[in-house]
């Protein structure tokens, strides 16, 4: 040691070999405890790196050097660093099942703040799928619940890539099925029936809730995992579970038209009629969210109430008239849905797809029901006609005005719909209602009136004039020549 002390004195204690190994990577690999405590105690790097990425604790954790692991770790030498490869120091301790020092490397790591950590070495082996490490860490003692600075324990990453044998590990190692729970979701998401299945029959509570009110059903049914759910159901599962808005699973599953996941939960009795915190049944949403008319069949074929109406006494035909589906119109009215049916606005469906520009759907509606509620007005007293002209929907004024609708009825504001098309700024719009009158079935009797004014007494030029933009400008010339006030 004298002439190892005299060597040292005259040389950097930090020099490197060819394969950049310092005196301390020599010592450590080597098992010579008092050579690696002196170039400690004369200040030697502890966490310098070789040409694969190894620090001398790398070498000293995987040839089984426990006095030299601890000395390293006492001076600071850092235990999460890896190598080229990925590997940290107890990663080589465990593939040489050199166990002492494995149980050292853990103690120290629970000893340390978590706040220094990103990742346990528990994480580590469960986002590599590397159960064999898993195990040895267990079994001295690595703490299954330990979070990293993301707040993720391990187990969170086993389940997120459905690493089937890190996850029976966790399990036998009896971790907390409520902590395990937290993570559930990531298995349904993924859609490992396996897990799922294993998860069951040990005993997992198929109900568990978030603490938004989710369930496993919940889940599975907005990732439209239809085996999942069958699995759930069959595990006995409650289908007609509520989250915090009041949502079913059914709800879920009906609102992003997912009909697989949807049979699934007919099959498996689940409710219909039950109704959100808006007073939606699972048809309402199918109705309102794109969903197939095939699904909209199905869920009347489940003894779904066709005319049931929400917390807006909306019914499913109000809001599939709104979203603009024809064929789920269609499939409505097919079994029996009520056209004529108002709102707390006092909107029927035909005003809802008067707003949304659906000419289509308009047609369909009317046909239905012989052209009735063509003049039904809102609680605003404007008729379809009004709604369509302030909206700028020419097809539907078209198709309005070919079926009869009056040109110059008037809404509580004694607004025509040339007053509303004018204030909204549509000049093909304000040309349309101004040239109907000339070329209508209806001919004079239903042509325009350009000198009706409203409750403040405006014309619709005046209305146009108050206004400011080019739209606007351009209505008033349109208004102006056929008044004859301008060439």
């Amino acid at each position: 040691m004298a002439l190892l002390e005299k060597f040292l004195n005259d040389t950097d204690i930090n020099t490197v070999n060819s394969s950049k190994n310092t005196l301390l990577h020599v010592a450590a690999e080597h098992g010579n405890v008092s050579a690696a405590e002196l170039l400690i105690c004369k200040g030697a790097k502890v966490d310098l790196q070789n040409n694969t990425g190894c620090t001398a604790l790398h070498r000293a954790a995987s040839r089984g050097h426990t006095d030299i692991v601890k000395a390293l770790i006492q001076a600071g030498a850092p235990i999460h660093v890896v190598d080229d490869q990925g590997r940290t120091p107890v990663h080589l301790a465990a593939e040489q099942l050199q166990l002492e020092s494995v149980s050292v490397l853990v103690k120290e790591e629970a000893s340390q703040p978590e706040s220094l950590r990103k990742n346990t070495f528990l994480h580590m082996a469960g986002r590599e799928d590397n159960w064999k490490l898993m195990e040895l860490l267990l079994q001295n003692g690595a703490p299954v619940d330990a979070m990293n600075n993301q707040m993720n324990t391990a187990l969170f990453y086993a389940v997120q890539e459905t690493l089937f044998q890190c996850l029976n590990l966790t399990l036998l190692c009896h971790f907390e099925f409520l902590s395990f729970q937290n993570h559930f979701h990531f298995v349904l998401i993924s859609g490992n029936t396996s897990i799922v299945r294993a998860l069951l029959e040990k005993g997992m509570d198929p109900d568990i809730k978030t603490v938004k009110g989710f369930t496993p059903l919940h889940v599975a049914a907005h990732y439209d995992r239809a085996e999942i759910v069958a699995l759930l159901v069959k595990g006995g599962a409650q289908v007609n579970s509520v989250d915090q808005q009041g949502l079913t699973p059914l709800h879920i599953a009906s609102q992003l038209a997912h009909t697989d996941v949807v049979v699934q939960l007919v099959q498996g009795k689940a409710a219909t009629e039950v109704k959100d915190r808006q007073g939606r049944t699972a048809l309402h949403l199918a109705a309102h969210s794109g969903g197939k008319s095939s699904l909209i069949d199905l869920l009347l074929s489940a003894n779904s109430n066709v005319n049931v109406s929400d917390n807006e006494k909306k019914t499913a035909l109000h809001l599939a008239a709104m979203d603009g589906d024809k064929h789920v119109v269609a499939s409505l009215l097919s079994h029996k849905a009520k056209v004529l049916v108002r709102d707390m606005d006092g909107s029927t469906p035909l005003h809802y797809a008067a707003a949304g520009g659906h000419a289509s759907i308009v047609s369909i509606l009317l046909r239905s029901v012989n052209n009735r509620g063509l003049e039904d007005r809102n609680a605003w007293r404007k008729t379809s006609l009004h709604v369509a002209a302030e909206k700028g929907h020419d097809g539907v004024v078209v198709v309005l005005l070919e079926t009869g609708a009056k040109v110059n009825a008037t809404d509580q504001s004694k607004d025509t719909p040339l007053h509303c098309a004018a204030r909204g700024g549509h000049p093909s719009v304000v040309e349309r209602l101004l040239n109907w009158g000339q070329t209508g079935p209806k001919g004079q009797q239903n042509m325009v009136n350009l000198q009706m004014t409203n409750k403040v007494g405006k014309t619709a030029l005046q209305v146009a004039e108050s206004e400011n933009s080019p739209q606007h400008e351009n209505i008033s010339i349109i208004l102006k020549k056929r008044m004859l006030l301008i060439k």
